[in-house]
């Protein structure tokens, strides 16, 4: 799947009118250090966001996109990593990649393609890039956003779009219809963290959320907490006027996380029993044992049954002895990725 860090500064780019190329794996084979489906960005005075695996290759494939960014042509070449390629290349891992370098521009198809993935990102629904790669010095583009609706220049009849779209590919593929070659790049739906309080912890775990690619909310009380000087890296920030009523404009469904993290027992209490008749695939919540067994006890007084209050991790976080605040945080962003990486591999969207 896209890395949606790299989704969100494809955005960027084509919001300011900023031409890059995009360096992408369309296939590998044998052991390597990034499989297919990794993307690398190339800005134009060769500066990257992202990485394809480092050393040789990546330098070769950098150095190939300065090219494409002169010619306009996109080029696909195959790096061998095996015992034979040692001479010029340093990364001896027993494999192969091929790689599509090609240039997007913020032109008026993809201003349009990109506009319309940037609204889809933010509702958290899938999509997938199509880019008719049969003539690399013409490559047309195109979103597919359903089984019967499409955005872009590649020519598509809707037989081919169902195709496409029910192709369930795990990552980015090339593939052959109708006499043309098409790369696919499925997008699924982003996972959301929504972080209740916005304390000293908050601050750090949503640096971390959004930096290993969640779409990160912080929820408070106090908008001097949850402001944006605090949450740089926050892709919401909503200040409630109480904990009781902060589910009230949230969208939660089974692509959801939810840290309990707020600045005292109550409101931790406030948060769980409203967590709890959600169907969040994930509900974590901060504090020390005989904290969560207090407010446990609470809850099946409310009539709470113990069954379901099994599937909240607390204390949450990984067991890593964390003190400090960015310690703590490096522990739940660790299960987090954990939770996420299961959830994935049982609920795929393509």
């Amino acid at each position: 799947m896209k890395d949606n860090n790299l989704i969100k500064k494809e955005f960027e780019f084509i919001d300011k009118e900023e031409a890059f190329a995009s360096v992408l794996i369309i296939s590998s084979k044998g052991s390597v250090p990034r499989t297919a489906g990794t993307k690398m960005l190339v800005k134009q005075d060769g500066s990257i966001i992202g990485t394809i695996g480092g050393g040789s290759v990546e330098a070769e494939a950098i150095k190939k996109a300065k090219e494409v960014f002169k010619t306009k042509n996109a080029l696909i070449i195959d790096f061998n990593l095996t015992m034979s390629g040692i001479e010029t290349i340093d990364m001896i891992c027993g494999g192969g990649i091929r790689v599509l370098i090609s240039l997007i521009e913020p032109n008026s198809i993809n201003k349009e393609i990109f506009g319309i993935a940037t609204n889809l990102y933010k509702d958290r629904k899938q999509y997938l890039f199509l880019s008719d790669i049969t003539d690399l010095k013409n490559i047309k583009r195109s979103i597919i956003f359903s089984e019967n609706l499409f955005k872009g220049d590649a020519s598509l009849s809707k037989a081919m779009i169902k195709d496409f779209w029910r192709l369930n590919l795990p990552c980015a593929k090339s593939v052959n219809l109708h006499n043309k070659t098409f790369l696919i790049e499925p997008c699924e739906p982003i996972y959301t963290l929504f972080m209740f309080g916005a304390g000293h912890v908050s601050m750090q775990l949503a640096k971390l959320s959004s930096m290993v690619g969640f779409y990160t909310v912080a929820i408070d009380d106090r908008e001097e907490f949850a402001n944006k000087q605090r949450f740089e890296t926050a892709d919401e920030l909503i200040t409630v006027k109480d904990f009781k009523d902060s589910f009230d404009c949230l969208k939660i469904d089974k692509r959801s996380f939810i840290a309990i993290i707020t600045r005292g027992h109550l409101h931790d209490k406030t948060v769980l029993s409203k967590a709890l008749k959600t169907n969040a695939s994930y509900i974590g919540m901060i504090g020390s044992k005989k904290k969560r067994e207090a407010i446990y006890k609470g809850l099946i007084k409310e009539g709470f049954s113990e069954e379901k209050l099994r599937l909240v991790s607390s204390p949450i976080g990984i067991e890593i002895k964390a003190n400090s605040p960015e310690e703590i945080a490096v522990s739940i962003a660790a299960e987090l990725i954990k939770a996420r990486a299961g959830h994935k591999k049982n609920n795929r969207s393509f």
